[in-house]
């Protein structure tokens, strides 16, 4: 799994908390927004990051999906709870 990035951004923070806080392993890729290469533009549709690829090869963008992803993919940090106590 990869995050693409560049250095200080808020939305992929919440990303990568989220994926450390589920022990799930992924590599880090920064890019520079203000020189966007062609393949990030064919990725990520509006030219922002995070972008997520799956270990499938599947390119996700916009950190409200992606967090939905991995979190309807990966196991639960706790289980059991109300959909009001997980808000």
């Amino acid at each position: 799994m990869k995050i693409v990035s560049f250095e200080i951004c808020p939305f992929v923070h919440r990303v990568t908390a989220l994926l450390d806080a589920k022990s799930i392993a992924y590599e880090l890729e920064y890019i520079s927004l203000s020189d966007k290469s062609e393949w990030f533009l064919e990725i990520s549709p509006f030219g922002q990051v995070p972008v997520l690829i799956t270990d499938y090869g599947k390119a996700l963008f916009d950190s409200d999906a992606i967090v939905e992803y991995i979190e309807e993919a990966f196991p639960a940090l706790q289980t059991g709870l109300s959909f009001e106590d997980k808000a």
